[in-house]
């Protein structure tokens, strides 16, 4: 899953930043395709993982883990709703 996770930040990277101007219809179109069925994946995989989501919750209500670390894990978790959010709305935008 972090594989999938590295990738999709990886294609938003590209879309957004090194392609935007020289980048077909088409092309654009694959790469949200992409970016929106690992969302898919994604979302899936962490929402239908009790393990994972139980043990993200109690680092988070440990008082001996850093600032930072809890930082980090609340920003993911602004991250996996936002997207959960798009994802359940059911409008990818595939074009411009």
């Amino acid at each position: 899953m972090e594989d999938k996770i590295h990738q999709t930040y990886r294609l938003q990277y590209l879309k957004n930043h090194v392609l935007p101007r020289p980048i077909d219809e088409s092309t654009y179109s694959v790469i949200s395709q992409m970016i929106y069925s690992n969302y898919l994946d994604i979302v899936s995989s962490l929402q239908s993982d009790d393990q994972f989501l139980g043990e993200l919750f109690s680092k988070l209500q440990d008082p001996s883990l850093s600032v930072e670390k809890k930082r980090e894990g609340i920003e993911f978790l602004q991250e996996f709703c936002s997207v959960s959010k798009n994802i359940q709305e059911n409008k990818p935008i595939f074009f411009r």
